[in-house]
């Protein structure tokens, strides 16, 4: 039995308003945002990501993310400053660049909110440094002219991936002063796929 054209459309439209493709791929035009604390401030930057991709099939939602950390770029200071902020960061006593280039995030889980269909707990590993932990947090994923959009929220404990550089939990806080860096450290997604 055929559909009257119309009819036929209308299934189409709500099916393609509803579900999401299989698969979105992310360049490297996206960006993670970064912010980490001491007791005199906070700085902040980005970090560009190399290549990421998002299964939204319902069945097995699962995706990579490849961020280069040799992008690490600080955004609060200029000149001379930042260039050494930037340099002590790609060193060993932070993220070790030369040796450890990627961070690689990869979703087990991306569980959706049955109230709100944007809403999803995201659920996966994060490696740097070769060391890989466990980490979830909320997420907002919409699909907006066959892109999809990715924004979220996730605070790190810096200490998991052994970056222990100025932490007041391997050095002595009053002999840091206001150079003790705390160990939180707050990343923000804002992602859209090609």
């Amino acid at each position: 039995m055929r559909l009257p054209a119309f009819v036929a459309s209308s299934l189409l439209f709500f099916a393609s308003s509803s579900v999401f493709a299989a698969s979105y791929q992310f360049d490297g035009s996206n960006s993670l945002k970064w912010t980490a604390k001491k007791l005199a401030g906070e700085h902040q930057g980005d970090v560009k990501l190399k290549d990421g991709t998002l299964n939204l099939d319902g069945k097995s939602d699962k995706g990579r993310f490849v961020f280069d950390l040799k992008s690490i770029n600080n955004t609060d200071l200029n000149g001379e400053w930042k260039a050494k902020l930037e340099g002590h960061l790609k060193s060993p006593d932070f993220f070790n660049v030369d040796k450890f280039p990627e961070a690689v995030f990869v979703i087990k889980e991306a569980k959706q909110d049955p109230k709100d269909k944007s809403k999803y707990e995201v659920k996966g590993d994060l490696t740097i440094k070769d060391i890989t932990k466990p980490v979830a947090f909320p997420a907002t994923i919409k699909e907006e002219k066959g892109k999809a959009l990715v924004t979220a929220k996730l605070t790190i404990n810096r200490l998991d991936w052994d970056i222990r550089y100025n932490s007041g939990k391997f050095f002595d806080p009053k002999a840091l002063g206001d150079k003790l860096i705390l160990d939180d450290v707050n990343f923000a997604f804002d992602l859209a796929s090609k």
